[in-house]
């Protein structure tokens, strides 16, 4: 690997740590242990995020018959739990905003062992995508110890500094969200330039099982969610139907860069779910969801 693309890694990793950092600054430890006492709606959340959304994703595969190159970009993303974006969204459709934080906290704590697991499971069930990683040898510790860089030091960081240093938390806050946007644009901004004249040829392949996806993926969450408050039903929608596609990026850019096609699907994934959200957000306020 250049030493070209060694940087872009280091630059993708620490602007998803500012995402990460965004989330986990408004979460403390004492939050944290009173949330999972509320063992009903928080595991309803991170078992259609972990479980379910998973699955689904292999569905979806089988269903449209991916080719490998395309099923690896897909189960990727498909493994990479909601980020900050989400957040955001739940906020927008007048969702539970602390559920929204907590679950994205929660899936952040176990990604570094969830993302892989998933990935590796799904992937080396589909027999397209089982073909490439078996050609390619993929360094499977070396993923764990990736995604608990991007997710786990600021995660862990942020917790503290709320904890122990609320006050820090509180000063720090404002320009770490700004900064965090900023590194989601850039990160965006750049699978595109890099990356369109590869994605725009793709639209007729990639767009019917991205859209049908994240269609699904929200219907999921929405109907998990129906043992829940109106509010938390509507975050979980958002939740379970908005992944992580910048960490699903950066994971595609290390460990497969010469898979362009996978990159792809990232790139269209990251417009579809964000219309989508914003369509769902519209719907909830004039239905009054």
């Amino acid at each position: 690997m250049g030493s070209e693309n060694i940087f872009q890694i280091l630059a993708i990793n620490l602007m998803l740590g500012f995402l990460v950092l965004t989330v986990s600054l408004k979460i403390s430890f004492n939050s944290l242990i009173k949330a999972s006492k509320d063992f009903k709606s928080i595991g309803i959340g991170i078992f259609s995020q972990i479980i379910l959304l998973p699955l689904l994703t292999f569905i979806v595969a089988n269903i449209f018959k991916l080719p490998g190159d395309l099923a690896i970009g897909f189960f990727i993303i498909g493994a990479c739990s909601g980020g900050s974006l989400s957040n955001i969204f739940s906020d927008l459709a007048n969702g539970d905003i602390e559920y929204s934080i907590l679950l994205t906290s929660f899936s952040s704590i176990v990604g570094p062992f969830t993302i892989p697991f998933n990935f590796l499971l799904w992937s080396s069930l589909y027999p397209p995508s089982q073909e490439i990683l078996k050609r390619l040898n993929l360094n499977v510790l070396q993923m764990y110890l990736n995604i608990f860089l991007i997710l786990g030091i600021p995660l862990f960081l942020g917790v503290y500094l709320r904890t122990k240093k609320p006050a820090i938390a509180d000063q720090i806050f404002s320009w770490v969200r700004k900064l965090a946007f900023l590194s989601l644009a850039i990160i965006l901004m750049g699978m595109f330039v890099k990356y369109y004249k590869v994605a725009l040829p793709t639209v007729k392949t990639v767009l019917p099982f991205t859209f049908t996806h994240n269609i699904l993926a929200m219907l999921l969450g929405f109907s998990m969610g129906m043992f829940l408050t109106k509010k938390k039903r509507k975050t979980l929608a958002i939740e379970v139907g908005i992944q992580n596609s910048g960490l699903g990026a950066a994971l595609i850019f290390q460990f497969f860069p010469n898979l362009e096609m996978a990159l792809a699907v990232c790139f269209w994934w990251s417009i579809i779910h964000m219309l989508n959200a914003g369509i769902f957000v519209q719907i909830t306020r004039k239905l009054k969801l």
